[in-house]
């Protein structure tokens, strides 16, 4: 009879402590996650009611919401009865679902703001969830701390309009294509035998049809361009191609044009005419007035200093950061961070010249810069930190 080979304790010993150390990380992930979440919740919901609607930004969001849950008008409300909604429906759907969850007959200014609230939390909890499985712990605080101290999305998540809708899922988005790709892979994979329904692409499929709900074409389009950017300059296009599934491809076209589509057999041709002509390529093109290129230098700069200062800083190092050859054979997963910032890094840099080119410009499109550049800031000061010898 073959010999049974019992296992040393010193092995046993070891994988033990191990379980024991992902075990105590974990639960301190965990208290973080409560911790950094009940702050941003507590900063964003305190007094949420004081200041009445007065602006008119948020009143337009407002009417829409109130022919939601007051009239019933679920699809195709009109401000005054006539005005088609600016914006496509999912933030004022979130809106009326909380309102019908809680039973409230009424739109107020808290409940028209207690969406952006809820993006703004589950965007620090998503944000400190990725930072954790590709930086680690101490990153994901400062990840988190970053969002909860970053003065833009604080008072955005405090304001009842689609932005923070839009930066949850187009964060979402990146996040999960992310999970989805992995690291470059160090061997060729053999492509022929790959399985192509792999979980994370269906995410990424739902986050880029929600992003468009939220706001429209350039929902997806910032994203998928950001996406498309990444493996060509990664030299991962053909794998790209080869794993992603058309069922995932099917599933974010149908549901990013679902309600557009509605309108369309409705036979509702202003609300196309609103959203796709006036609120997207009028708006590029000038049709509700031209900004200077040079716009978003002050914004960019100073719209959560000292924050946006740094998250600069983080930008050019992550474009710099490239591992070389051996590396990426020797350790193949150390060297993930590097990617997913530069990732980043691509994102924040097609969303400004974007949004620089476009004729029409308000601060508020800079907000789904924010998670990605969380993760960056904190990736930079891990990376600061380990040169310097010492913990940050």
């Amino acid at each position: 009879m073959a010999e049974i080979v019992q296992p040393s304790s010193d092995a046993s010993g070891d994988a033990s402590g191990r379980r024991r150390r992902v075990s105590s990380e974990s639960l301190w992930m965990f208290a973080a996650i409560i911790l950094i979440a009940s702050m941003t919740l507590a900063l964003t919901r305190y007094r949420l009611d004081v200041r009445d609607v007065c602006s008119g930004n948020e009143a337009v969001e407002g009417v829409f919401v109130q022919q939601m849950v007051e009239h019933g008008n679920y699809v195709f409300p009109l401000e005054n009865g006539r005005v088609p909604m600016y914006k496509p429906p999912l933030f004022h759907w979130t809106a009326t679902a909380i309102d019908f969850v809680s039973n409230t007959k009424k739109v107020t200014a808290f409940n028209l703001r207690l969406p952006s609230v809820l993006y703004a939390v589950a965007g620090v909890i998503l944000t400190m969830l990725f930072a954790y499985h590709i930086l680690g712990l101490e990153a994901a605080i400062l990840a988190g701390l970053t969002l909860a101290g970053a003065y833009q999305y604080i008072t955005l998540g405090r304001f009842g309009r689609v932005d923070m809708t839009l930066t949850f899922y187009e964060a979402l988005a990146l996040f999960s294509f992310f999970w989805w790709i992995g690291p470059k892979p160090t061997e060729k994979p053999s492509f022929a035998q790959e399985p192509v329904s792999e979980p994370m692409q269906y995410v990424l499929a739902i986050a880029l049809g929600l992003a468009v709900l939220a706001k429209g074409p350039v929902g997806a389009l910032l994203p998928l361009a950001t996406m498309g950017i990444f493996v060509l300059v990664e030299g991962r296009l053909r794998e790209a191609f080869r794993r992603i599934s058309a069922l995932a491809i099917i599933v974010a076209i149908l549901l990013g044009s679902s309600w557009y589509i509605t309108c369309w057999v409705g036979q509702e041709y202003g609300f196309l005419s609103r959203q796709i002509g006036t609120e997207n390529v009028g708006r590029f093109f000038g049709s509700l007035g031209t900004m200077s290129p040079l716009y978003y230098v002050v914004p960019l700069l100073f719209n959560s200093g000292p924050l946006s200062l740094l998250v600069l800083i983080a930008l050019v190092l992550a474009l710099r950061s490239r591992p070389t050859r051996a590396e990426e054979l020797e350790r193949p997963a150390a060297v993930a961070p590097r990617e997913a910032v530069r990732l980043f890094a691509i994102f924040w840099i097609v969303t400004v010249v974007f949004f620089s080119i476009a004729a029409y410009k308000r601060r508020s499109y800079l907000l789904p810069l924010w998670p990605p550049s969380a993760v960056m800031l904190a990736w930079m000061v891990g990376v600061t930190s380990s040169r310097l010898g010492g913990r940050a």
